[in-house]
């Protein structure tokens, strides 16, 4: 069962513990999202910047009621769960605020929604942090809304994206994320075991249009594992833009196939088509010129 929640706080100052003034929490269940919020009276100061930013002042919430009261409501709904923020700051900062009222901590499973953007998507997103309009823009999902509630469900959005693309729950990726830090949770020179197409092999031949590395880099990701050289295990020849004359790729996958081999041959464009990827417009070559075979 695929089922995570996404957490955001907004604060009332540049103090993370005890300034929370409200507080959003969407969960995702099996293609469902549910999304509440609630305001916190902080009992502290307001800052310009910070009501600038959320447009919450004091008046807002001088019937609120205090985090305690948010948090036991947060604790029941989100037990033996797992929770996604922005970054590890949205967890110190609700874990600060538990503390500063003495509510101990939740029952409950934390993720970093960027690390696993980075390893989900490991061809838009780098090592450089990123805000949770540009990770969404960068996998299409919709921005909900700037504020507390808004910023939970668009989280809870993109991590679902994440869990549909990867096929791991979310327990999983807590496991995945915990590996050490700086290694990249799918290797490009290895298949990734969680892809649609993990037990494949290809080969990639002729000029792409784009580097090499990446396209090696978007396969593996999907779980092919990338040859050098074309043999009766592979699975699929994926051709670039060829020069005229022979090439021996192509020559010994129509070897293959005339023996009964099931090599499938496509073009840059349609493999990365299959995969969810835009390529620029290529004509595909007449490769093997009066060939009974057909390539897309």
């Amino acid at each position: 069962m695929m089922h995570v929640f996404a957490l955001y706080l907004e604060i009332a100052n540049p103090q993370l513990s005890g300034s929370a003034c409200h507080v959003g929490l969407s969960e995702y269940k099996d293609g469902s999202i549910k999304t509440e919020s609630w305001l916190v009276n902080p009992d502290c100061a307001f800052d310009e910047v910070h009501m600038a930013a959320h447009n919450i002042r004091p008046d807002d919430v001088l019937t609120a009621p205090g985090f305690a009261g948010v948090f036991r409501k947060i604790k029941k709904r989100t037990n033996g769960a797992v929770i996604v923020t922005h970054t590890k700051l949205g967890r110190i900062a609700f874990e600060d605020a538990a503390r500063e009222v003495k509510c101990g901590s939740l029952n409950a499973t934390w993720l970093n929604l960027t690390k696993v953007a980075r390893n989900a998507w490991p061809d838009r997103f780098g090592r450089t942090p990123y805000g949770i309009d540009a990770i969404a823009r960068g996998v299409e999902v919709e921005i909900v809304a700037n504020d507390a509630p808004g910023r939970a469900e668009t989280l809870v959005r993109i991590m679902a994206q994440a869990l549909e693309k990867t096929g791991i729950p979310p327990a999983q990726w807590v496991r995945v994320l915990a590996k050490p830090k700086r290694k990249s949770v799918f290797d490009p020179e290895k298949p990734n075991p969680y892809g649609a197409y993990f037990g494949k092999r290809l080969v990639f031949t002729g000029a792409f249009t784009m580097p090499r590395e990446i396209a090696a880099k978007r396969a593996t990701a999907e779980g092919y594992l990338c040859q050098n050289q074309v043999t009766p295990d592979t699975d699929i020849l994926v051709f670039g833009k060829l020069p005229r004359g022979t090439n021996a790729k192509v020559a010994k996958a129509q070897a293959l196939m005339e023996a009964g081999y099931p090599v499938e041959v496509l073009s840059e464009e349609a493999f990365f088509a299959r995969l969810g990827y835009q390529t620029d417009s290529l004509t595909a070559p007449e490769i093997l010129k009066g060939s009974r075979y057909r390539f897309s």
